[in-house]
């Protein structure tokens, strides 16, 4: 019993001086970067005392500045203001709708008593934000402790068991307790409402409860009613859990535990909380919410297709907490000149497009949608990205990147390339065009040429001038349809699992049943003026912070392969040779793409001038839902799409890749020949 009694004091002593170490460890680190951690609310404090209406915060308070876009010319395209925050003063918040903040997060806030400095100090704050409250760790001082360490381990759970996980989840909570002490020592308790009320989190990036209010309500916090007030609050807990628009059930739930707390408080009326909680949840699900105020404020921002995709890339790449800090510069491929082009060249095609396919099927009622994605095909950097017909609150969906659709007789020159790889046939080889029967595991196969049209004896070249079906099917049974996904899957340097997702062996696989976003395509196209290569898109040049370190490059953001010059080709030169070749004819006298140059050319757009030296495809899908044009000169390769939303709908009978999406191509080419390319 004796050695058992001095083994258990032996352990005791051990833990204790383990914990002392630790303990005097993090507090010694905490000394040294507590004055930067609350530099940053005497900034804040700061600018409510001078009363200025908006700040430019990060998440964990920090100051920074805007973010700029540049386009390849160093034009500056977009300005981001991450972190924007309408700021409050505390006198500016209603009476009523204070007590309700702090009957849900802190009950206590201002009758309890405030650290008085020492160990007795420190064992109040432990006390009343780890072990005494059902709602740990949820005072205001301790969250906003969190907001000023944001990257701690928030173990507010209460028991040893659940404190004694790694040192480095210790060391995160002394830290975060140490910060929590400290900030009830130097500010008062209306500074730290302050404080809170400017830096709480409601989600959708929304910082600070009176953007919260503008977004969830389009009011001013001062016009809420308790019903909004107390929705509001009940964000706080979990703003991503408790979403009103995603999970509005769970949101419901919360927000009558939250009105039940403030009818027991005596700030709300049991009878009018309950009356009135079905009609308040009915309003509020049947108004749109004003997402243009939400997430990062953005001014001047002339491509926002673009735009929003490198956002995009670069979340993807080093995550949004690196975009959302602010103040940096991020060099781009785009050229802000084609981009207005295309804007306008666009939004006129639909415009005439609108109107043909309304006289045609009568309907009125829907809006025919496009998109325009012009790419470097040697270097994969994207000067171009329209994304629809206007970049709107109802309209933000990029149908240059995200849109996938069937691409019809647009895939031929991919049928036409795996033959000539394969079968060693080339542009003159001989087949015969005629009306085929394909016996298939679903009966006999009939594929039909365009107003079936056949021309017997053909050669290659002129097949795909016409866009022959008979013939384009006959190659893909020839050449094999597996190796005509193989190449395309290679185009697009995709993996074999995702091969054999996308791309089935379907008889119809050469008349181009399979899905391709604008980007996809023009990037698997870029292999034919790419002597064969594949190329890997590339959005931005690089990214520097304030000081003009190069934080991001390019190489950091595309694959390997491309950084090291040494990219296997999808195909031989001399087969992308022909391809170009033939190409040449769509656009030529008797091509499907003719009629659309010719009407340019002639000046029917305002435009004049002779037939450049251009290769494309036209592509139009069953029952004219989708209509093509993927084309190329030496600089740049531009594919052109047009159709509806909703796929089951029509561009009308006739309104082929030719009719539709040609003369926007042919336009927007004409109008950039006299830029720098």
């Amino acid at each position: 019993m004796k050695y058992f009694i001095l083994t258990i004091t032996f352990f005791i002593i051990i833990a204790i001086l383990v914990s002392g170490s630790i303990f005097y460890s993090n507090y010694t680190s905490w000394k040294i970067k507590r004055e930067s951690v609350f530099e940053r609310l005497y900034v804040l404090k700061s600018i409510i005392e001078r009363d200025e209406k908006e700040a430019l915060l990060t998440p964990e308070l920090k100051k920074t500045d805007k973010t700029l876009i540049f386009d390849r010319n160093l034009e500056v395209i977009c300005e981001i203001f991450p972190g924007s925050r309408k700021i409050l003063n505390l006198a500016e918040i209603p009476p009523h709708l204070i007590d309700a903040l702090l009957i849900i997060e802190d009950p206590g806030f201002y009758t309890r008593k405030g650290p008085s400095g020492g160990g007795i100090g420190m064992l109040r704050v432990i006390a009343r934000n780890t072990f005494s409250s059902a709602r740990r760790g949820r005072t205001v001082a301790g969250q906003l402790s969190g907001i000023l360490l944001p990257k701690r381990e928030k173990i507010f759970k209460g028991t040893a068991s659940r404190l004694s996980g790694t040192a480095s989840r210790l060391s995160g909570y002394l830290t975060w307790l140490f910060c929590t002490f400290e900030l009830e020592k130097r500010f008062s308790r209306d500074d730290i409402l302050s404080f809170y009320i400017n830096a709480v989190y409601f989600g959708y990036n929304l910082y600070g409860i009176e953007i919260a209010a503008r977004f969830y309500f389009s009011k001013k916090v001062d016009d809420l009613d308790l019903f909004e007030a107390a929705l509001l609050f009940s964000l706080i807990n979990s703003p991503e859990r408790l979403s009103p628009q995603l999970y509005p059930e769970k949101s419901m739930k919360r927000h009558k535990v939250v009105l039940n707390r403030l009818t027991h408080a005596g700030i709300m009326d049991a009878g009018v909380a309950t009356d009135g909680f079905e009609d308040f949840w009915e309003q509020f699900l049947s108004v749109k919410l004003q997402y243009d105020i939400a997430g990062v404020h953005v001014e001047n921002n002339l491509a926002p297709y673009f735009t929003e995709y490198v956002r995009q890339v670069l979340n993807e790449k080093t995550g949004e907490e690196q975009f959302n800090i602010g103040d940096l510069r991020i060099y781009t491929t785009l050229d802000i000149k084609k981009q207005i082009i295309a804007r306008e060249v666009l939004v006129s095609g639909l415009t005439r497009q609108g109107i043909r396919t309304s006289d045609i099927t009568g309907s009125r009622d829907k809006n025919v949608e496009g998109a325009i994605l012009v790419m470097d095909p040697i270097n994969g950097q994207i000067h171009t990205m329209v994304g629809g017909s206007g970049f709107t609150s109802d309209n933000q969906f990029n149908r240059a990147t995200s849109a996938k659709r069937q691409i019809g007789s647009a895939f031929k020159p991919f049928v036409y390339a795996a033959a000539f790889e394969t079968l060693g046939l080339t542009k003159d080889t001989i087949f015969l065009d005629e009306p085929l029967e394909i016996e298939t595991n679903e009966g006999i196969w009939s594929p039909d040429n365009y107003n079936d049209d056949y021309y017997g004896e053909v050669s290659l070249a002129f097949a795909m001038k016409k866009s022959l079906n008979s013939v384009a099917v006959q190659l893909g049974q020839k050449t094999g349809i597996v190796k005509i996904i193989n190449l395309i899957g290679s185009a697009l340097d995709l993996g074999p699992e995702e091969v054999r997702r996308r791309f089935k062996p379907f008889p119809s696989a050469a008349l181009g049943v399979y899905s391709f976003s604008p980007l996809e395509i023009a990037t698997a196209y870029s292999i034919f003026p790419n002597g064969g290569k594949r190329v890997i898109p590339v959005s931005v040049l690089k990214v520097e912070d304030s000081n003009g370190n190069v934080i991001i490059s390019k190489n950091s953001l595309i694959d390997s392969i491309n950084k090291s010059g040494k990219v296997k080709p999808v195909i031989t030169k001399s087969t992308s040779d022909m391809i170009n070749e033939i190409l040449e004819g769509v656009l030529q006298e008797g091509g499907t793409a003719y009629g659309a140059v010719l009407s340019t050319a002639s000046g029917s757009n305002g435009l004049s001038g002779s037939i450049p030296k251009w290769r494309g495809k036209t592509g139009t899908t069953n029952e004219f839902a989708d209509a093509w044009f993927i084309g190329y000169d030496d600089a740049v390769i531009t594919a052109v799409w047009l159709g509806f939303d909703d796929p089951s709908n029509t561009l009308g009978e006739g309104q082929s890749g030719g009719v539709a999406a040609a003369p926007i191509w042919v336009e927007f080419m004409y109008k950039i020949m006299g830029l720098d390319r």
